[in-house]
Parts: structure tokens; C-alpha cells; sequence
């Protein structure tokens, strides 16, 4: 009967991870990484094309 059984001690078995120890961390890094340089890439992209536009109409 599991009620009258004494409990476990689960300290000695108890770990932790740091967060970048967490599984995919790395998967999910180079996820982010790639949005981001997408992401800037097309935000640069865009301002210069909107500085090209706006010298051309002077």
C-alpha cells in the first residue's frame, strides 16, 4: 500500500541545468541567430532602399 510506505529521499538523485544546458538550447540559438540576421538584413535593406528612393525624387 503506497500510503503507508515511507518515502523516498529524491535529494541525492535532484540536479539542475543552467539555462543554457537546456536540450536544443543550441538548436534553438542558431533558430534565433538566423531570424535575427534575416531580420536585419531586410530591415537594412529596406532603409537604404528608402534613402535611394528619397534622393532620387530631388
Amino acid at each position: 500500500m503506497p500510503l503507508f510506505r515511507p518515502k523516498r529521499d529524491v535529494e541525492p538523485e535532484r540536479w539542475y541545468l543552467l539555462p543554457a544546458m537546456q536540450h536544443g538550447a543550441r538548436r534553438k540559438f542558431y533558430q534565433r541567430l538566423a531570424i535575427a540576421i534575416l531580420v536585419g538584413l531586410l530591415t537594412a535593406g529596406a532603409l537604404a532602399a528608402l534613402l535611394y528612393y528619397a534622393n532620387q525624387i530631388r
